[in-house]
């Protein structure tokens, strides 16, 4: 990998920022809700979760990344197979996608509940959400261009699969809360809840379709 070249020095960057980040607040919320230090609600809760994953999900394609006989005996399954270098940078753009990710699930959580930034404005806060939701649409981007037919399919399916699990039940939620049957919920409820399905949809997709 050559650290001179301006793309892998971004690549660099935001593996670490986001994943220095991401296991500092991560930790921090862990240790705040063994010791009772914090009135975390459930989609905090189930956010911190995901992000956890995410995390170590992002973590292990960005290492397997550098580890190139390894990542070629995964993906071909034959001994002593080097990874090609398109595989290598697919493998630490989706690493890097998910480190940012887990990232952008945190900061918001940390940001209410004043955690490793109780001193920052919201605004500066969300001033970084927006930063790093647009790098990572970026890095999705080039990801996704870079992607060849099968994993372009495996996108569309879970984004397909997702999109209705997911409204169907928004709709009847909605529906019974406008007519008083059912608890009001929050925008961010419903994004932890999308998220959490992508999540799950995109596990099984993907070993459906690369083992089953």
């Amino acid at each position: 990998m050559n650290i001179k070249s301006p793309a892998n020095l971004v690549f660099v960057v935001t593996v670490v920022i986001a994943g220095v980040v991401s296991g500092q607040l991560g930790w921090k919320f862990m240790l705040d809700v063994a010791e009772g230090r914090t009135a975390m609600t459930w989609p905090d809760a189930l956010a911190l979760f995901i992000a956890v994953l995410l995390a170590l999900q992002g973590a292990v394609l960005v290492g397997l990344s550098f580890a190139r006989r390894s990542l070629g005996t995964i993906l071909s399954g034959e001994e002593r197979r080097t990874a090609t270098a398109r595989q290598v940078n697919q493998y630490r753009l989706q690493g890097a996608v998910l480190l940012l990710a887990a990232l952008l699930l945190l900061l918001p959580v940390d940001a209410t509940l004043n955690g490793l930034v109780p001193t920052q404005p919201r605004e500066s806060v969300m001033v970084a959400i927006v930063a790093c939701l647009a790098l990572q649409s970026l890095l999705n981007l080039r990801l996704w261009f870079a992607s060849d037919e099968f994993d372009r399919q495996l996108i569309a399916n879970t984004s397909a699969v997702s999109f209705w699990a997911t409204q169907i039940p928004i709709f009847l939620w909605g529906a019974a809360e406008r007519m008083g049957m059912a608890p009001a919920l929050t925008t961010w409820d419903l994004a932890v809840v999308i998220m959490a399905v992508y999540l799950m949809t995109s596990s099984f997709i993907a070993f459906r379709q690369r083992f089953g």
